[in-house]
């Protein structure tokens, strides 16, 4: 990239797009000279440099059913509106869910400008536990209609099972995104039933190896013993095997075992969740976190980034512009 791009500029686009609350992460002033006011700042160009790689389509879908494949997971494909308000507020609700690690995004202001979203804060717990247990990926409509021909237009999200076909749709509801989230998803993710969480169970198993997944049932046991150093170690043994045996954890977490059983199963997701930025773990594929300087004095160059208000979640498959 040839041109220079003027750091007031980078600024107040930055602030207009947040404003308006843009869904999608996106290229700006590339191809514009820069003015007196100076270059921008490295971390500016870091920035432009990650937002230029916006994936081509099929790429994000292929990346989610190789980590399918390799974590023996269901996937969970979240359909992106095609009108923009609609797919900014799927962003701003998803931010809420999924959480920051960062903690400049996590402090509360009692006082936001208007039109901006709300402060992303540390994420729900109920939800981080689904995230890890199947691989999302946000997809543009048009993109999920090459896997479901016949998509349905109140379609939501669309399950795709163990080969990465699609086997499910969950319809939208007014609260899916939001307080409904953690009850809605589970149970699509898992069964009525839990007849899918059973599979992927028998998956994970026949994955590992039957001695391995006899010392994973032993651990469970363990994980109640009377003795601490026992308790210990089996916690130990499987927070390293978390990523291998998500479903089997899951299952005993929700046959509500003892309060010390409970936590320590919740803190084996958390290390593990909490640890990641990259899209797998923490962020479904098709995302990405975008900073955003906001312009307090426009044209003036007093560019000032509020606590709460510095990273956004974006969408980084752009909607096919229509011919």
């Amino acid at each position: 990239m040839s041109a220079r791009l003027d750091r007031r500029e980078f600024v107040q686009h930055g602030a207009a797009t947040l404003i308006l609350g843009y869904p999608f992460v996106q290229l700006f002033g590339a191809d514009k000279p820069s003015p007196a006011s100076g270059p921008p700042q490295a971390d500016d160009l870091k920035q432009l440099k990650e937002l230029m790689q916006v994936p081509k389509p099929g790429e994000l879908i292929a990346l989610a059913r190789q980590r399918m494949k390799d974590e023996v997971k269901l996937g969970v494909v979240i359909v992106v509106p095609a009108d923009a308000s609609n797919a900014s507020m799927l962003a701003n609700q998803l931010s809420l869910l999924i959480g920051a690690a960062d903690p400049k995004c996590c402090v509360s202001e009692p006082r936001r400008p208007f039109g901006f979203p709300p402060a992303v804060g540390p994420g729900d717990a109920a939800a981080q536990l689904l995230f890890y247990q199947a691989v999302f990926v946000c997809l543009p409509v048009d993109e999920v209609k090459d896997l479901v021909s016949d998509l349905k237009a109140d379609t939501a999200v669309v399950l795709l099972d163990l080969a990465g076909k699609p086997a499910a749709e969950l319809k939208s509801e007014p609260e899916l995104f939001t307080k409904g989230f953690a009850k809605h998803m589970a149970e699509f993710i898992e069964g009525k039933q839990a007849e899918r969480l059973g599979e992927v169970i028998k998956a994970q198993r026949a994955a590992v190896g039957k001695e391995t997944a006899e010392r994973i049932d032993q651990a469970l046991r363990d994980l109640d013993a009377r003795e601490f150093d026992k308790r210990q170690r089996a916690g130990e043994y499987l927070t390293q095997m978390t990523p291998r045996c998500t479903a089997i954890l899951m299952q005993a977490l929700r046959g509500k075992p003892s309060l010390e059983v409970t936590r320590r199963l919740e803190k084996m997701f958390e290390s593990v969740y909490l640890s990641q930025e990259k899209p797998g773990a923490r962020l479904p594929f098709g995302v990405a976190w975008q900073e955003q300087v906001v312009d307090a004095c426009p044209g003036c160059g007093r560019g000032e980034a509020s606590h709460s208000s510095r990273r956004f979640l974006r969408f980084t498959s752009q909607p096919r512009t229509k011919k």
